[in-house]
């Protein structure tokens, strides 16, 4: 993975940039008051609240650690909130955990609801934080009889779940380790607020690119592509980081308690990893066990529960176990931190569950598979399907290679390719050694007999393969490139000759793709090199052909090019990949080689994102299933426009 990785970082201008950690950032925390229509909550208390919050929650953050700006929610016209003010008066709590809200802000919103119940006023706070896209863990409450006293509490409530947050880098060849630096780590005052023993939820951050505006032309061959993206968190379930040692300047050593697998996820949108401190309370814990679909297990159920305290263990203790009935099982002690709960049926394999300690009433929900072999089937998945993705990455980063190449040979730096030509060559060989090895490793798994993971790991050997094919391209760009250095007798004509010899490469790349309007734009490069009528008459002749030849023809490419390649959620893929086979059927009516060429293409290019968006929501069983649906339906679009390609007719 390392390999691939660095690959990236040498070939691939359009790799996700890393987090800044943001040490000497302040925070900007804003708290926003809502509060219920009733004669005793006036304007002046609802001023007043604001005024006590501001004063208490300013004077615990420190002046130098950042700002809080508390806003009376029914002060701001409906046309002056954001996105998340408006969602939150419309819909409350549950706005808060919207998908929409994932795209970092950087800015910490916490929410006070002020209600009156029997006659006595309920204060209600949670936060939504803009740097890791998370939430605190809980909705806090506090409840009191006196008017005069909202305020304290209030400020009271709010403080406890501040939540500094921080930047999360993986320890080089410890996969249990990381390193951790908060934002606001160098400025003075940080100190207080985190200590070793704290606990933070973790979370994924991804860069998403934006859909070009409406009307906007597409760059020319050659030109560099500027893609506006937004980043975007998504939490990562059952995976805490437990502080164990302090460093300077804001910086802690890590470890990390998940059940899964690979902690970090990676890909080539993974921009890092955010964390937020969540505020724990040493007390016993609750647990509550169901299946995959949240319902309750047989009565004969008898699992062993058991946890110990930041770490998980092989066996219980009298002091770890826990005990009860119906599927509700309690700690018989305290517990502080993070809970490592281990779940085990007789002699089966016992699976864990990190758990934080947050002192809440209500038991936490693990879901708990009691069928070991769909349990050792789902970590193999996952293991196929992070080689299919590294393998994708590579073969993406390994065209992006011979792209660039393009362009500093066209501009006449030869230096310049010939250092990346060799440092991308020796980068794809050692990962494609290191790909291949664990293919094989993987291959010797009865579970590779399995219909799903043979097909991932065929498809993986596949692109090995095919990647393989342009490799002697590439050492022999590598021969050229020294020859055009070596020579010097005219190097005004080599110099010519050399880029026309690489304008037509990526003339025939393009073609062979089916992307026919960058093949037009090299080949007005060409021209203008040359000045040669062929080089005219070459592009005429395939912009003849490409030229759609009935109504149906023309909307059928327009969904491929303007809806189909456009494509990047979820709901997106679902909605659209059932036209596809459709979409083969008019190309190949139509005799339009380039369109099917074109549309494979595309394929390659959706698989390259829902393998993304299977690492996104491995934990939602529902988006798993229709990504592997929409899986299904691209290799069967796939597998016939290959057919289609075969039956096409040269003559026409």
């Amino acid at each position: 993975m390392r390999l691939v990785f660095a690959l990236l970082l040498v070939a691939s201008p359009v790799v996700a940039a890393p987090l800044d950690p943001q040490t000497k950032t302040e925070y900007r925390w804003r708290v926003v008051v809502s509060a219920a229509a009733h004669p005793t909550i006036t304007p002046a208390v609802r001023e007043q609240l604001c005024r006590d919050l501001k004063v208490a929650l300013q004077d615990d953050l420190g002046e130098a650690l950042g700002v809080v700006d508390v806003m009376d929610l029914a002060t701001v016209p409906a046309a002056k909130r954001d996105t998340l003010l408006a969602s939150f008066a419309l819909s409350g709590w549950p706005a808060l955990d919207r998908e929409e809200f994932r795209k970092l802000s950087g800015v910490k919103t916490h929410f006070v609801q002020l209600d009156v119940k029997d006659g006595r006023y309920l204060l209600s706070a949670r936060q939504h934080d803009g740097d890791t896209g998370l939430t605190s863990p809980m909705i806090r409450t506090k409840v009191t009889p006196d008017i005069a006293k909202v305020g304290r509490l209030a400020g009271l409530l709010v403080a406890r779940d501040f939540g500094p947050v921080a930047t999360v880098e993986r320890v080089p060849g410890e996969a249990l380790a990381a390193k951790v630096k908060f934002r606001g780590g160098e400025l003075a005052g940080f100190e207080p607020h985190v200590k070793v023993g704290d606990v933070l939820a973790f979370s994924v951050v991804r860069e998403q690119p934006r859909p070009p505006p409406k009307g906007a032309k597409p760059p020319k061959p050659g030109q560099p592509v500027v893609v506006d993206v937004d980043r975007i968190a998504q939490p990562r379930e059952f995976t805490y980081l437990l502080l164990t040692e302090a460093g300077l300047r804001g910086e802690f050593t890590a470890r990390v308690l998940t059940r899964w697998a690979t902690p970090f996820p990676t890909g080539r949108n993974v921009a890092g990893y955010r964390a937020m401190k969540w505020a724990t309370a040493p007390s016993p814990l609750a647990v509550k066990l169901t299946d995959e679909k949240g319902n309750a297990h047989p009565p004969d159920f008898r699992p062993q529960v058991w946890a110990g305290e930041g770490a998980f263990t092989a066996a219980p203790s009298d002091r770890e176990s826990f005990r009860g009935t119906d599927g509700v099982y309690q700690s018989l002690r305290p517990v502080t931190g993070v809970a490592c709960v281990t779940v085990r049926v007789g002699t089966g394999k016992p699976q864990g569950f990190p758990v934080p300690v947050l002192g809440a009433d209500v038991p936490t929900v693990l879901k708990f598979n009691i069928d070991e072999k769909e349990v050792a089937r789902a970590e193999y998945e996952q293991l196929c399907e992070s080689v299919d993705r590294r393998v994708g990455d590579l073969k993406l980063t390994q065209g992006e290679l011979f792209r660039g190449l393009g362009t500093l040979i066209t501009g006449g730096e030869f230096k310049t390719a010939l250092d990346r030509a060799t440092t991308g060559l020796k980068a794809v060989t050692d990962a494609d050694k290191e790909l291949s090895d664990e293919l094989a490793k993987l291959g010797t798994d009865p579970m590779a007999k399995d219909s799903y993971t043979s097909r991932v790991l065929a498809v993986s050997a596949d692109k090995l393969k095919s990647l393989r094919t342009a490799r002697p391209d590439l050492e022999k760009k590598i021969e050229d490139l020294k020859q055009a250095i070596a020579r010097a007798d005219d190097p005004v004509r080599f110099e010519r000759e050399f880029k026309e010899n690489e304008l037509l490469r990526q003339v025939r790349e393009f073609v062979a793709r089916g992307e026919v309007p960058d093949a037009a734009g090299v080949y007005d490069q060409l021209f203008e090199l040359t000045k040669r009528d062929d080089v005219k008459a070459q592009k005429d002749k395939l912009l003849q052909e490409w030229a759609p030849k009935t109504d149906d023809h023309r909307k059928a490419r327009d969904f491929l090019l303007e809806e189909w390649r456009k494509a990047s959620e979820l709901a997106e893929f679902a909605a659209l990949a059932g036209k596809l086979p459709g979409t083969v059927d008019v190309f190949a009516a139509n005799n339009d080689r380039l369109g099917l060429l074109n549309l494979r293409g595309s394929i390659v290019a959706a698989g390259t994102r829902l393998k993304d968006l299977l690492e996104q929501y491995e934990s939602d069983a529902e988006k798993l299933m229709a990504i592997k649906a929409v899986d299904a339906a691209l290799t069967a679009a796939d597998k016939k426009a290959a057919e289609a390609l075969g039956k096409l007719d040269p003559k026409k």
